[in-house]
């Protein structure tokens, strides 16, 4: 889960937010950060990068915690103002683990 707020710059829009993630395997792994994304938008087209920095922990035992980092990119389709459907592909891991996590899924974006 991902939340953001679009500053448009006229070239680019820059996305500070924070990225939760949880993977519900054996052992369970949390992950939290603040992440930064670059949109360039052509017309209603949006591709974009994105990478993140935070705190990553793996519930086994013995628990293992580490720097959490995010890298990975995307695209939206802008149907309006107030809403755009798209997919992003990330890479994360915990730093001082053997986690590694590859995921790629669609995004909704609402806005207010």
């Amino acid at each position: 889960v991902g939340f953001g707020y679009g500053i448009d710059t006229k070239s680019v829009i820059l996305v500070p937010g924070i990225a939760l993630s949880g993977y519900f395997t054996n052992p369970n792994v949390y992950v939290a950060m603040p992440n930064f994304r670059v949109v360039l938008p052509i017309g209603a087209f949006a591709p974009f990068v994105e990478g993140g920095v935070g705190v990553g922990h793996i519930a086994s035992s013995p628990s293992q915690s580490g720097a959490a980092l995010m890298g990975g990119g995307g695209f939206m389709y802008h149907f309006s103002g107030r809403l755009a459907l798209g997919a992003q592909a990330s890479y994360q891991t915990i730093t001082g683990t053997e986690f590694r996590g590859f995921g790629v899924g669609p995004i909704i974006a609402i806005g207010f």
